[in-house]
């Protein structure tokens, strides 16, 4: 039946079916992000022993915890982790050939953290060697590839198939040797910090960033190389394509070979470890899905049993602007609208964590609802709309981009040198999912704006 497709016959309805309660993992969970990087290497979690599955299970709650978790500084870190993680902050933190890191897991399942670390720096290196740390507890030997790296890709929703593929690669093996032993790392180095405010003031001024920070240099062997960087377009950051570079280029010496250093854009990657943060919402309109109706309304009451089902996909009568961040976040800090149903919600569309248009959606567990208008609600003869009904609307968040430079013209030999940055802005995106509800209203003077709080 189309939506709103008047119905004109009695005001009693009723439609009764199973429910089949479920609840799926999702890319956001550490469970499948480890069972997946495990599969494309060949690993699959149904074979694992039960100690294997164990210690991995164990090791999933602890990568969802440190998604979550609030952690500024190591002290923040000490108190979340310290007592079920073999955790050590370090000075200075450096391979034996004298290599700056930022992290690694060792052999013997221990997670070292550069004691300089913060906040976004801090999490990602965090969340990168717990799951290093998996994979060697697990199996007693070290990851094929970046084990660490793609996990943390799979948990912010990464699933462009080369992309992960490049973390499975001979090329991006991450070993080195430490004071602490054989360890697979994080390897960058702070830009000086006089240089560091100088840099960050012409990025900021030429892309009308908000904040620009935890700039590093990072120099790698050709044969490290994992080959062609990414390009993940962000909302409310600059994308590749409006990232405007003038102001640096030819004007610092980064890697010190006594050269101006020239830069190419090589990576642009929203933050896999600070997701879009929501900070609010504001409702715009109420949009009818195919599991409403509208009934000329007689002198009864009108009832019915609506079901979504999760084997089924649902339409909307207008597109909305998907973003599974950003559902995420309106889940997690309470800004979604609706009587407990929009948990369920999910769509389809997503690539690479961009956002996207689309009039479908599914649920990953299936919602019941009986629903009655009562006699006298409406004037007879009033078109009334009921059902499930999407809610979009403007949605305030905050984003953290990395931004990753190649300086082309280097004259150090035997080495690719790379200057890295973060990129902080806060922007609108509208007519965003805000939740999905029971609800019913006069066709003829639908609620708009802030009348739809009374509605949801």
């Amino acid at each position: 039946m189309p939506f709103d497709a008047p119905h004109s016959g009695t005001d009693e309805f009723q439609f009764i079916t199973p429910s089949d309660l479920s609840s799926p993992l999702t890319a956001t969970t550490g469970q499948f992000a480890l069972s997946q990087a495990l599969l494309s290497r060949d690993i699959d979690s149904s074979e694992l022993t039960e100690a294997q599955s164990d210690i991995l299970s164990d090791y999933a709650d602890l990568l969802d915890t440190a998604s979550a978790a609030e952690l500024e500084t190591k002290s923040d870190v000490i108190a979340q982790f310290g007592e079920q993680l073999d955790i050590t902050f370090v000075e200075d933190f450096r391979t034996t050939d004298g290599q700056k890191l930022n992290g690694a897991a060792t052999e013997d399942g221990q997670i070292i953290l550069d004691a300089d670390l913060t906040t976004a720096a801090l999490k990602a290196t965090l969340v990168e060697e717990i799951a290093e740390a998996a994979f060697k507890d697990a199996f007693d030997t070290t990851s094929q590839g970046d084990f660490g790296a793609e996990v943390a890709a799979r948990l912010a929703g990464e699933a462009d198939p080369a992309a992960l593929a490049a973390f499975n690669s001979d090329a991006q093996n991450d070993t080195v040797e430490t004071e602490f032993g054989t360890a697979e790392a994080a390897v960058s180095r702070p830009v000086d910090a006089g240089i560091a405010r100088a840099l960050t003031r012409d990025i900021s001024r030429s892309n009308d960033l908000d904040e620009v920070n935890n700039i590093t240099f990072t120099s790698i062997a050709p044969e490290d190389y994992g080959g062609d960087r990414f390009f993940r377009e962000p909302l409310v950051t600059p994308t590749a394509a409006e990232l405007d570079l003038s102001r640096i280029q030819g004007k610092y010496d980064l890697n010190g070979d006594g050269v101006l250093d020239q830069y190419a854009l090589r990576a642009v990657e929203p933050n896999a470890f600070m997701n879009l943060q929501v900070i609010g919402q504001t409702p715009t309109k109420l949009i009818p899905t195919s599991q409403s109706n509208s009934i000329l309304i007689g002198q009864g009451q009108a009832s019915t049993t609506w079901v979504l089902r999760t084997e089924q996909s649902y339409e909307t009568s207008s597109e909305f602007n998907w973003n599974s961040s950003i559902a995420v976040g309106l889940e997690a800090s309470g800004e979604i609208l609706g009587v407990g149903l929009s948990a369920s919600l999910t769509a389809t569309t997503e690539g690479g964590g961009s956002n996207r248009s689309t009039d479908k959606f599914t649920v990953a567990n299936e919602v019941r609802e009986t629903y009655t208008i009562p006699a006298g609600a409406y004037e007879p003869g009033t078109l009334v709309n009921y059902g499930f009904h999407m809610i979009v609307g403007d949605v305030d968040v905050a984003q953290n981009t990395f931004y990753d430079l190649e300086i082309t013209n280097s004259r150090n030999e035997g080495v690719r040198e790379f200057v890295g940055f973060e990129g902080f802005n806060r922007g609108i995106v509208q007519d965003h999912y805000v939740g999905l509800v029971m609800t019913d209203y006069d066709v003829n003077n639908p609620p708009l704006g802030g009348e739809i709080l009374a509605f949801a």
